[in-house]
């Protein structure tokens, strides 16, 4: 994944594949209709050398992360929840 797309009105996600400048492929992934979830990062969260979605639910506490596989949702896993208020992740 290179570039992640959300659209904040419909919950429907798209990824790019770029070489340089050049988008070499794209395609949809699955939509994700609650809009209280966020992509709040992306990062590789199994060590398979693939960027993986972190979400997480501003409503509910909710954590759940798209395990990759180019394109494709290839898991799902939910770790667990963090109270709602207060919290957020936080980058390195």
């Amino acid at each position: 994944v290179d570039i992640l797309w959300r659209n904040g009105s419909t919950g429907q996600n798209a990824v790019w594949f770029m070489n340089g400048a050049t988008i070499v492929s794209s395609t949809s992934i699955q939509s994700v209709t609650d809009l209280n979830w966020k992509i709040v990062s992306v990062g590789d969260y199994n060590g398979d050398g693939k960027a993986d979605i972190l979400w997480r639910n501003g409503s509910t506490g909710q954590n759940a992360i798209f395990f990759m596989n180019g394109g494709t949702v290839a898991s799902t896993l939910y770790p667990p929840s963090q109270p709602v208020a207060g919290w957020t992740v936080a980058l390195h």
